[in-house]
């Protein structure tokens, strides 16, 4: 945790899990500090690995609800909660 990082800024996306007894998480590093949850991109991933939609049709998508800063990490980083979405 103490590599510097320059200007990049990881953000950790948190998620419920499929039945909702746990949490998951996916991190991307970006460019710059995120100063609120509209500058943040909507992600996604490949939900047949992880029972949440088909294989035929299994995209999902994560969209950013809230940000805060990390308290577990230095420097910009950020805990992004998100919501979770199916391909429709």
């Amino acid at each position: 945790m103490s590599l510097p990082q320059g200007e990049k800024v990881q953000a950790m996306c948190i998620r419920i899990s499929v039945g909702g007894e746990g949490l998951c998480c996916k991190i991307r590093t970006m460019d710059s500090e995120p100063k609120c949850v509209k500058e943040l991109p909507e992600w996604n991933f490949d939900g047949s690995s992880t029972l949440q939609s088909e294989s035929s049709n299994s995209d999902v998508y994560l969209m950013p609800a809230a940000v805060f800063q990390d308290p577990f990490h230095k420097d910009h980083n950020k805990l992004v909660f998100c919501e979770v979405f199916k391909y429709s």
